[in-house]
């Protein structure tokens, strides 16, 4: 089974990619997404309490993201701490969702991956083919912003991510979206078409 990995920066437009494939009935999964259900875990919260402080729990013993946030983003250090509890967990959930679409005969899978940082990687290592979203800073804030992101939470997390000159070095397919989202979405079924004859 071949995995399409979808990566990008904050309000590039991963999430249009994803949702076009997923239009042609491809499984798709958003590995943010899993890292939402791993904070759902008991050890996974007790993991988080312990290193970041039991603040990071709400009164229910739930993980307060926007606190958990301001600590694990904090400093490159503290996000390499975040990421040794909770990729495990996710790496898990992957491969779950991975052998599940496998045995149910599906040949080609989407992955979209927000924190890539370079092709090692091993929820990614894998990957058949990766396919970056890059758009101007000043775009991608102004999306994430009409979203409902407060504008300084935005560019906190785009300053903490790679940049586009590197997502493009790490990717096979390249997608400029500095458009519309249909004129994204024309670009990408573009490139599936062509993608799908070449590898049958």
């Amino acid at each position: 089974m071949r995995k399409v990995l979808v990566i990008g920066g904050m309000g590039a437009g991963k999430s249009t990619v994803r949702g076009v494939l997923a239009q042609d009935g491809v499984p798709a999964v958003d590995l943010d997404a899993l890292g939402h259900e791993a904070l759902e875990l008991p050890e996974v919260r007790a993991a988080l309490a312990d290193c970041f402080g039991p603040e990071v729990l709400d009164a229910a013993g739930r993980v307060s993201r926007a606190t958990l946030a301001s600590r694990a983003f904090a400093s490159s250090q503290a996000t390499g701490r975040l990421q040794a509890i909770t990729w495990p967990t996710i790496g898990r959930l992957l491969g779950a969702r991975l052998d599940a679409w496998e045995a149910a005969g599906h040949r080609v899978v989407v992955v979209e991956h927000s924190a890539l940082r370079d092709r090692d990687d091993p929820l990614a290592c894998d990957a058949d083919v990766i396919v970056a979203v890059l758009a101007p800073v000043e775009q991608r804030v102004a999306r994430a912003v009409a979203a409902g992101w407060p504008e300084r939470e935005v560019r906190r997390r785009i300053a903490a991510q790679i940049g586009d000159e590197q997502r493009a070095c790490l990717a096979d397919v390249v997608f400029n979206n500095t458009g519309t989202p249909a004129q994204l979405a024309a670009q990408v079924r573009t490139w599936w078409h062509h993608y799908q004859a070449e590898r049958g």
